[in-house]
């Protein structure tokens, strides 16, 4: 720290306090990020994988990711699910190739039946 800071510094005294206070946690606010499990930040049945990230993210802005668990359908119902979404609840178009790369994550990690697996009590 140069000599100039310091002096600023020691005559501002206790009126910094709160902005070295909130510089702080800026800085630190990546650290403790970083330290986020998988499934504290997806929950326990949501898959890995950079796709998996991607559509987690993209759905978790609108709702909790455990309403996709809890599914288990056939690639023609999740298209289903993801035109409605579309047409009646607001949900962003996609490009065609990123639509089927979500399609193809939903169908693969939650297909038809799969719900009873991760769901207890389900049927």
């Amino acid at each position: 720290m140069t000599t100039r800071a310091a002096k600023l510094l020691r005559r501002a005294g206790p009126a910094f306090a709160p902005a070295l206070a909130i510089a702080g946690l800026l800085l630190l606010a990546p650290l403790a990020a970083a330290e986020t499990t998988h499934e504290e930040e997806f929950g326990a049945y949501w898959p890995k994988g950079e796709t998996a990230e991607e559509v987690g993210y993209f759905c978790m802005a609108c709702h909790s990711l455990a309403i996709i668990a809890q599914q288990g359908l056939d690639r023609k119902r999740w298209d289903d699910v993801m035109q409605w979404m579309i047409e009646d609840h607001g949900m962003p178009e996609l490009d065609e190739e990123t639509y089927t790369r979500f399609l193809d994550f939903l169908t693969e990690s939650f297909p038809e039946g799969s719900h009873k697996e991760r769901v207890p009590g389900r049927s």
